[in-house]
Protein backbone atom coordinates (compact mmCIF):
# COMPACT_ATOMS: atom_id res chain seq x y z
CA UNK A 1 0.00 0.00 0.00
CA UNK A 2 1.30 3.54 -0.63
CA UNK A 3 0.84 5.94 2.08
CA UNK A 4 2.12 9.93 3.12
CA UNK A 5 3.27 9.52 6.52
CA UNK A 6 3.67 12.47 8.84
CA UNK A 7 4.64 13.33 12.54
CA UNK A 8 2.67 15.05 15.21
CA UNK A 9 4.54 15.51 18.74
CA UNK A 10 7.01 12.47 17.77
CA UNK A 11 4.51 9.82 16.58
CA UNK A 12 4.46 8.53 13.30
CA UNK A 13 0.76 8.76 11.04
CA UNK A 14 -0.49 8.31 7.45
CA UNK A 15 -2.76 8.81 5.35
CA UNK A 16 -3.83 5.98 2.55
CA UNK A 17 -2.75 7.47 -0.85
CA UNK A 18 -6.17 6.57 -2.18
CA UNK A 19 -7.26 9.00 -0.37
CA UNK A 20 -4.63 11.93 -1.13
CA UNK A 21 -5.42 13.90 -3.94
CA UNK A 22 -2.37 16.15 -3.75
CA UNK A 23 0.78 17.30 -1.40
CA UNK A 24 1.21 20.90 -1.54
CA UNK A 25 3.79 23.56 0.38
CA UNK A 26 1.88 25.06 3.38
CA UNK A 27 0.44 27.83 1.57
CA UNK A 28 -1.11 31.44 3.07
CA UNK A 29 -4.83 30.23 4.64
CA UNK A 30 -7.57 33.20 5.19
CA UNK A 31 -8.90 32.57 8.88
CA UNK A 32 -12.21 32.19 9.61
CA UNK A 33 -14.08 34.15 12.19
CA UNK A 34 -15.52 31.80 15.02
CA UNK A 35 -14.20 28.61 13.67
CA UNK A 36 -12.94 25.78 15.10
CA UNK A 37 -9.33 25.88 16.59
CA UNK A 38 -8.51 22.83 14.56
CA UNK A 39 -9.72 24.70 11.17
CA UNK A 40 -6.50 26.52 10.61
CA UNK A 41 -8.60 28.59 7.85
CA UNK A 42 -9.55 28.14 3.65
CA UNK A 43 -7.90 28.91 0.64
CA UNK A 44 -8.92 28.76 -2.94
CA UNK A 45 -8.09 25.19 -4.53
CA UNK A 46 -9.05 24.31 -8.02
CA UNK A 47 -11.94 27.46 -8.35
CA UNK A 48 -13.16 25.75 -4.83
CA UNK A 49 -12.71 27.32 -1.25
CA UNK A 50 -10.60 24.57 0.13
CA UNK A 51 -10.53 24.03 4.47
CA UNK A 52 -7.59 23.18 6.12
CA UNK A 53 -7.47 21.11 9.67
CA UNK A 54 -4.45 21.60 11.58
CA UNK A 55 -3.85 17.79 12.66
CA UNK A 56 -1.57 18.83 15.16
CA UNK A 57 -3.96 21.29 16.88
CA UNK A 58 -6.23 18.07 15.97
CA UNK A 59 -4.38 15.09 17.74
CA UNK A 60 -1.34 16.99 19.48
CA UNK A 61 -2.96 20.04 21.02
CA UNK A 62 -0.32 22.45 19.50
CA UNK A 63 -0.28 25.05 16.21
CA UNK A 64 1.59 23.13 13.69
CA UNK A 65 4.71 25.08 13.18
CA UNK A 66 5.67 26.72 10.08
CA UNK A 67 8.40 24.58 8.79
CA UNK A 68 9.71 23.85 5.42
CA UNK A 69 8.62 20.10 5.88
CA UNK A 70 4.94 21.25 7.28
CA UNK A 71 2.69 20.49 4.21
CA UNK A 72 -0.72 20.02 3.63
CA UNK A 73 -2.24 16.87 2.33
CA UNK A 74 -5.74 17.38 0.17
CA UNK A 75 -8.11 14.45 0.41
CA UNK A 76 -11.33 13.71 -0.98
CA UNK A 77 -13.59 13.13 1.96
CA UNK A 78 -17.59 12.18 1.91
CA UNK A 79 -20.37 14.48 3.36
CA UNK A 80 -22.99 13.55 5.10
CA UNK A 81 -25.40 13.49 1.91
CA UNK A 82 -22.98 11.16 0.31
CA UNK A 83 -20.98 14.04 -1.57
CA UNK A 84 -17.23 14.82 -1.79
CA UNK A 85 -15.40 18.02 -0.63
CA UNK A 86 -11.91 18.57 -0.85
CA UNK A 87 -10.37 19.60 2.75
CA UNK A 88 -6.81 20.15 3.21
CA UNK A 89 -4.72 18.06 6.11
CA UNK A 90 -1.72 20.38 7.72
CA UNK A 91 0.78 18.16 9.54
CA UNK A 92 4.50 18.80 10.01
CA UNK A 93 7.45 16.46 8.75
CA UNK A 94 5.41 15.05 5.76
CA UNK A 95 7.94 14.73 3.43
CA UNK A 96 7.43 11.18 1.55
CA UNK A 97 5.21 9.19 0.14
CA UNK A 98 6.06 5.24 0.68
CA UNK A 99 4.95 1.76 -0.04
CA UNK A 100 4.30 0.03 3.07
CA UNK A 101 4.04 -4.27 2.80
CA UNK A 102 0.61 -5.09 3.30
CA UNK A 103 1.63 -7.84 5.85
CA UNK A 104 3.28 -5.40 8.66
CA UNK A 105 1.81 -6.47 11.93
CA UNK A 106 -1.25 -4.73 13.25
CA UNK A 107 -1.73 -4.01 16.69
CA UNK A 108 -4.71 -2.78 18.86
CA UNK A 109 -6.01 0.94 18.79
CA UNK A 110 -4.71 2.89 21.78
CA UNK A 111 -7.31 5.50 21.29
CA UNK A 112 -10.91 5.02 20.17
CA UNK A 113 -10.62 8.84 18.49
CA UNK A 114 -12.98 8.43 15.47
CA UNK A 115 -10.56 9.37 12.89
CA UNK A 116 -7.61 6.68 14.26
CA UNK A 117 -7.70 4.08 12.18
CA UNK A 118 -5.71 0.76 12.29
CA UNK A 119 -2.40 0.65 13.80
CA UNK A 120 1.04 -1.20 12.14
CA UNK A 121 3.93 -1.83 13.29
CA UNK A 122 6.55 -0.45 11.52
CA UNK A 123 10.49 -1.05 12.08
CA UNK A 124 9.63 -1.33 15.88
CA UNK A 125 7.16 2.32 16.22
CA UNK A 126 3.62 2.13 15.67
CA UNK A 127 2.47 3.73 12.73
CA UNK A 128 -1.02 5.37 13.50
CA UNK A 129 -3.11 5.32 10.01
CA UNK A 130 -6.18 8.23 9.81
CA UNK A 131 -9.33 7.84 8.34
CA UNK A 132 -9.91 11.73 6.40
CA UNK A 133 -13.38 11.16 6.39
CA UNK A 134 -13.73 10.96 10.18
CA UNK A 135 -11.75 13.92 10.73
CA UNK A 136 -13.99 16.11 8.97
CA UNK A 137 -17.22 15.17 11.21
CA UNK A 138 -14.56 14.66 14.24
CA UNK A 139 -13.63 18.11 14.14
CA UNK A 140 -16.70 19.79 14.06
CA UNK A 141 -16.95 21.66 10.48
CA UNK A 142 -20.04 21.59 8.73
CA UNK A 143 -19.49 22.11 5.25
CA UNK A 144 -22.01 22.70 2.70
CA UNK A 145 -21.58 20.10 -0.16
CA UNK A 146 -19.96 20.93 -3.93
CA UNK A 147 -22.74 22.17 -5.18
CA UNK A 148 -23.92 25.09 -2.73
CA UNK A 149 -20.11 26.07 -2.39
CA UNK A 150 -19.25 29.87 -3.73
CA UNK A 151 -16.97 29.18 -6.61
CA UNK A 152 -14.09 31.19 -7.56
CA UNK A 153 -14.23 31.96 -11.38
CA UNK A 154 -11.65 32.26 -13.89
CA UNK A 155 -10.46 36.15 -13.72
CA UNK A 156 -11.78 36.41 -10.37
CA UNK A 157 -9.26 36.49 -7.24
CA UNK A 158 -9.54 37.29 -3.64
CA UNK A 159 -10.14 40.87 -2.89
CA UNK A 160 -8.71 43.07 -0.28
CA UNK A 161 -10.69 45.70 1.04
CA UNK A 162 -9.29 49.03 0.25
CA UNK A 163 -6.99 50.89 2.39
CA UNK A 164 -7.49 54.93 3.08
Amino acid sequence: MLVVTFRIAGSAYALRCDDVVAVIPEVELRPLAQGAACLRGVFAYRGELTPVVDLCQLVGGYRCPARLSSRIALVRSALSDGTQRTIGLLAEHMTEARHLAETLPACAKVASLPYFGEVRIEAGEPLQFLEPGAILHASGLALPSPSTVMRITAGEKDREPPQP
